[in-house]
């Protein structure tokens, strides 16, 4: 945590392949998709990263009330 009060996504993101990796198991789809675990963990960041990204619902709710 580097001394902060909370975790950020930067800490997650840190430690979510060596985490993850030894509890996903592919099953038969997943490996005829050629999906690796690493690849799955590699869309599960992306996703976080979007979610971080997109305005939370006090920003979308504020944003509706605030249209003249």
């Amino acid at each position: 945590l580097q001394g902060r009060m909370h975790v950020d996504l930067d800490d997650v993101k840190a430690v979510a392949a060596p985490v993850l990796r030894h509890r996903i198991v592919t099953n038969y789809l997943a490996e005829a998709d050629r999906l690796s675990v690493d690849g799955i963990i590699e869309k599960l960041m992306k996703h976080a990263n979007s979610l971080a990204e997109a305005p939370s619902h006090a920003e979308r709710v504020s944003g509706v009330l605030n249209r003249s």
